[in-house]
């Protein structure tokens, strides 16, 4: 079996004219990988398939299917790492055929995966991962874009012959693109098979974009979207393995959270230490921080004797600086000092002397923040306006100025986008692991609640026999609680034999 099989696939789809191209280099960029293949491309190389694109029709899916085979699987002899054969698929799947195609492709590298997991071969058949980014654009957007690309393509051409540059720099101008009639058909065909397309929902991690807007806008949803998700991208071994570990927002807000509960109790248990901490910071720290607040770091190092004989000193001034806004770091180093030096022998004594380093840095970026350079772009206009004409072309100069901004607010004004995801329950780890847990803990209870039932049951017997009648055994208010084994299984099957011991407390009498 000569081909290697990429690890993950990106099937990039949508209307014509909703920027497949452009969003392609974003998508390579967001996943890290170096490959992509263009169908609409891949067929032009194709002679069968030129009466196709000319009449802006569909090609056969068989024929589709065979040449996207081809450029998929590479051969394993190029030698290929798993990264460098992930790649963007653009234009694919478009038909119901199409759609079985790509998961019958995704059942059969999971096949491969598993048949070759413990073999040599292991390396050429990765655990496999799909994605799906559906561009969506409104049929007036579609067709409104796709004559303008026909535009740009005549007056980009127009320029490369006029500067007599080669063939190669030419760009592919499409008859679909000049000829509204023929572009309206192109979106209407992608409308009938949309629904088809959206039965990629069931079986992988579908991401719907709204390319409406402007091109930055739609990039931004796109590196949203497809940034890094554990729960998505990791195999359910892995993810089960590492889930029980913090996230870092969550230590971030609790450690906030940590920071007001010390710093209340710096002020009210030890307010003498405080205050002079607070004078280190006043007269030493801050004249250093002032002096660095344009590079954004600065360095103290400090020998005081209250850091030494009161260690905890050090964790009121990082929090402090913490709570100010600055990034603070601490070292103590311990190094030998001279105090008396022998004339007769030549001998140094030394002693060890604790010095204390920190470091700080911050963000010094507003100190050019974009009022700033925007307020600069506006004195400049207005002093050049006022060199060339009169007070209204100053006027007329802040006004252009301003457009920027004014068009920023347009924008916000603008409708929202309808961007959203849809991952299937049965790849949404977290939901599944959440489902675990909860149904182990319900059968926890379960088990808990029926040996006590036991307990008492075994207490009212006994009970019975030493008192000769039924007195219900003893009152609620008497019973103590005793620690009982059980054993439940860390897998989902709690009934299997692959057991942790667990205490549950359990009444006895």
């Amino acid at each position: 079996m000569d081909f290697a099989a990429p690890r993950e696939i990106i099937w990039l789809n949508g209307a014509p004219g909703s920027g497949k191209g452009v969003s392609t280099p974003l998508i390579l960029k967001a996943r890290g990988m170096t490959r992509s293949v263009c169908v609409s491309s891949l067929l032009s190389s194709a002679r069968e398939a030129r009466g196709y694109i000319d009449a802006g029709e569909m090609m056969p899916d068989h024929v589709v299917g065979d040449l996207l085979l081809e450029a998929l699987l590479l051969p394993a002899s190029t030698g290929h790492s798993a990264t460098e054969l992930n790649l963007v698929v653009d234009g694919f799947p478009r038909t119901a055929v199409q759609v079985d195609f790509v998961k019958l492709l995704m059942d059969k590298l999971r096949y491969l995966h598993t048949k070759y997991m413990d073999t040599p071969l292991a390396a050429r058949f990765p655990r496999p991962t799909f994605k799906v980014v559906m561009l969506y654009v409104d049929e007036d957007t579609s067709i409104n874009r796709q004559l303008q690309r026909a535009v740009a393509a005549q007056a980009h051409n127009k320029r490369v012959v006029d500067a007599g540059l080669g063939e190669q720099q030419l760009h592919e101008e499409r008859s679909t693109d000049v000829l509204p009639e023929k572009a309206r058909k192109r979106y209407q065909i992608f409308r009938q098979h949309y629904s088809a397309i959206l039965r990629l929902k069931q079986f992988f991690p579908f991401h719907l974009i709204d390319a409406c807007g402007s091109p930055a806008d739609t990039q931004e949803q796109i590196r949203q979207e497809l940034r890094y998700q554990s729960s998505l991208d990791l195999s359910e071994e892995a993810y089960s393995a590492i889930r029980h570990l913090p996230l870092a927002k969550d230590l971030q807000q609790t450690a906030r959270q940590q920071l007001v509960s010390r710093l209340e109790g710096y002020c009210t248990h030890q307010r003498p230490l405080f205050g002079r901490v607070l004078s280190l910071l006043g007269e030493q720290v801050v004249p250093l921080l002032q002096q660095g607040a344009l590079s954004g770091a600065a360095e103290w190092v400090s020998n005081e004797e209250l850091f030494t004989k009161h260690p905890g000193c050090v964790d009121m001034m990082l929090d402090v600086l913490c709570d100010r806004g600055f990034q603070a770091h601490y070292v103590r180093e311990v190094m030998p000092v001279p105090v008396r030096f022998d004339a007769a022998s030549g001998q140094i004594q030394t002693k060890l002397q604790a010095m204390h380093r920190f470091k700080f840095s911050f963000d010094a970026s507003g100190v050019r923040d974009a009022n700033a350079l925007k307020a600069l772009e506006i004195a400049a206009r207005i002093t050049e306006a006022a060199r060339n004409g009169t007070a209204g072309g100053a006027a007329s100069a802040y006004a252009d100025a301003m457009a920027g901004s004014s068009s920023g607010m347009r924008s916000q004004a603008a409708a929202s986008p309808i961007t959203e995801s849809f991952i299937p329950e049965h790849l949404d780890l977290e939901a599944k692991m959440r489902a675990q847990d909860n149904s182990l803990r319900l059968k926890r209870v379960a088990l808990a609640q029926q040996l006590q039932q036991q307990q008492q049951q075994q207490q009212q017997h006994a009970c019975e026999g030493k008192c000769g009648s039924s007195c219900g055994g003893a009152a609620a208010s008497d019973v103590d609680e005793e620690v009982y084994t059980i054993h439940r299984c860390l897998r989902p099957d709690v009934n299997c034999g692959h057991a942790q011991e667990l205490e549950v407390v359990s009444a006895s009498g």
